[in-house]
């Protein structure tokens, strides 16, 4: 892979972060955030890491991020998105609908758009690209509570399915759907009876997903997939 550009949006999340330490050493990474950069900010002195920061809600962000990177890479092989979010309040208003289905679905579909729109320009070489959205088993199999995160998830499940068909053959889009994750979110004695319902008692680390999204690189001919990481949960 020492000749890889990864594009990775989300990238201070916690399973980004696992996602940049594989993958550090041996590819070119270009990192887009948001809010925050504080977990992922030490790499940016690299040779090989490009850091890009802007909201890719926005269509014109988003539009103005590939123009970007085409002055600087002559391909991009491996897109990978980790943005997602949720919102435990109580009562969900119109504003916080709009939020989190906006953070899970617009970013996933702007990009893909756009890469897509350039992917001739942006592989000179005619490699065959490779796009990752990490979405949930939320998406899957719906949970008692949140549902405007179940229908952020399920739809970007959808979305990955439709790029999947309208990019063949020349890029494969396939989708993570992690059970729960152990993250400092997931940190917490409210998670304990959860375990006890996950056959592999124990939640997944961020380093398992990782290593799923090396595994979705690497089996070349893996598309239209979404691939869960649950312990067995909801089976």
């Amino acid at each position: 892979m020492s000749d890889k550009v990864f594009l990775i949006i989300g990238a201070n999340s916690e399973i980004a972060g696992a996602i940049i330490k594989r993958f550090l050493d041996d590819c070119h990474l270009i990192l887009c955030w948001h809010d925050s950069c504080d977990r992922i900010k030490d790499y940016f002195a690299r040779d090989n890491v490009y850091s890009y920061h802007g909201d890719l809600r926005c269509e014109a962000t988003c539009r103005n991020l590939m123009e970007e990177l085409k002055k600087s890479y002559s391909h991009i092989d491996v897109v990978i998105n980790c943005i997602g979010k949720n919102d435990h309040s109580e009562k969900i208003t119109e504003e916080i609908w709009d939020d989190v289905i906006s953070t899970n679905l617009k970013p996933a579909f702007f990009v893909s758009k756009f890469y897509w729109e350039n992917y001739f320009e942006l592989n000179e070489c005619k490699r065959i690209g490779c796009i990752i959205h990490i979405a949930s088993t939320a998406g899957i199999r719906s949970i008692p509570s949140s549902p405007h995160y179940i229908a952020a998830k399920a739809g970007l499940i959808a979305l990955s399915d439709y790029f999947a068909k309208v990019m063949a053959p020349y890029v494969r889009v396939n989708t993570i759907a992690p059970g729960f994750v152990a993250t400092s979110r997931h940190n917490s004695p409210a998670y304990d009876g959860l375990i006890k319902k996950i056959p592999m008692q124990r939640m997944a680390t961020t380093d398992e997903i990782a290593q799923t999204a090396e595994y979705i690189i690497n089996c070349t001919y893996l598309t239209a997939q979404t691939i869960v990481v649950d312990g067995g949960m909801i089976s």
